[in-house]
């Protein structure tokens, strides 16, 4: 009996042990979890804030490219070579890599070319292998709609296919997109086309709000407003509560169409080559008709010609270097190279997404647009 009880003491003293152990192991597996919880959570937040710091960079980059701080005349390896697009091609002419090198000194001293003012946008889009690749799968296939209506339009105002990159360089093609530099929308409509094509007065504070609610969107996901636009999930146009019509995709493709082809048949009777008209008509899309014949003005002045179409985009964007560093002499290069940012940016697009769509979407468009 003794032996027997002394059996049951031990065999509790084992358990109870084993029920410690047991006890603390649990809490070192839930401790362990909330670890790798909180490790996976910081890690989510590092690698959202190393994409953003890789964005910012590429900005930069391009916008000190545009803006003439960094001056790449010529394409040299290593890299990518500029390839020209059937698209773009049809505009620039047989001589495009000849006319792409042609050099222009600007007012300021500087040289340029259209090869240096669209390198920087070209490559961004070439490099891109996880935003424009999303993009485009989405518009390729269950977003195809609103591209094909937007090429129709096109068409139908006898406007060139390259209007149709437009949507496609900053907004991704996605009718809910709020970019920085204060467009929104499918057709990218900022301050001045809101006006020419709505005759919608922006207000600036809606703005900066649609901006915050984007970016706590895109924390809240891990990622950033680039990849939000790219995959452009229902979740974007749930944040608007303005009633914009920017945001109302068909009804932007027609009204922006209609004030492109304004634009484009007034620069095109004034004379100029059918490039310069479409980089002219999208600069004015983006600034305004007034400032861009501001620029116009100050290039015949700069470059002492009797006839204006005697210039070409590239000599004007010179002129608007002057215009914006203004009398006193003070630098305009910062805010030049936002003012062209969307010219440069739908051109390079021309000039790099054609080979990237799939041939099934980019056939379809162009029957649609026949």
């Amino acid at each position: 009996m003794e032996r027997a009880g002394g059996a049951r003491v031990t065999l509790a003293i084992v358990l109870a042990g084993a029920t410690l152990a047991l006890a603390w192991l649990s809490m070192d597996v839930r401790a362990a979890a909330r670890e790798l919880q909180s490790a996976t959570e910081q890690t989510s937040q590092l690698r959202s804030r190393v994409e953003a710091a890789e964005e910012a960079l590429v900005d930069s980059r391009s916008s000190l490219t545009r803006c003439g701080c960094l001056q790449p005349t010529v394409i040299t390896d290593p890299g990518p070579r500029m390839e020209y697009s059937e698209v773009f091609t049809a505009l620039a002419g047989e001589h495009v890599a000849a006319l792409m090198e042609q050099t222009v000194r600007w007012p300021d001293g500087s040289d340029h070319s259209w090869a240096s003012v669209l390198i920087g946008p070209w490559q961004e889009f070439v490099k891109d292998r996880t935003v424009l690749p999303t993009a485009l799968d989405r518009v390729c296939t269950d977003d195809s709609a609103l591209l094909l209506t937007l090429r129709r339009t096109l068409a139908e105002a006898g406007l060139p296919d390259i209007y149709g990159f437009l949507a496609g360089s900053g907004a991704h093609w996605c009718p809910a997109a709020v970019e920085p530099g204060g467009r929104v929308g499918f057709m990218r409509m900022g301050e001045s086309a809101a006006r020419g094509a709505l005759g919608l007065e922006v207000a600036l504070e809606d703005h900066v709000e649609r901006l915050e609610r984007i970016d706590a969107l895109a924390r809240r996901q891990g990622t950033v407003a680039k990849r939000l636009h790219a995959r452009c999930g229902p979740e974007l146009a749930a944040l608007d509560t303005e009633g914009d019509p920017r945001l109302d995709p068909e009804g932007a493709i027609r009204a922006g169409v209609g004030w492109l082809a304004e634009l484009h048949r007034g620069f095109a009777g004034r004379g100029w080559s059918d490039l310069d008209t479409v980089g002219l008509t999208l600069l004015a899309y983006d600034i305004g008709p007034l400032e861009v014949e501001a620029w116009i003005q100050a290039a015949v002045h700069e470059y002492g010609v009797g006839d204006e179409a005697a210039i070409g985009f590239i000599e004007i964007l010179g002129g608007g270097v002057h215009v914006m560093s203004g009398a006193s002499g003070s630098d305009g290069r910062g805010r030049h190279g936002d003012a062209i940012r969307l010219p440069t940016e739908v051109l390079g697009a021309a000039l790099a997404m054609p080979p990237m769509l799939d041939e099934t979407c980019w056939s379809d468009l162009e029957r649609v647009g026949e």
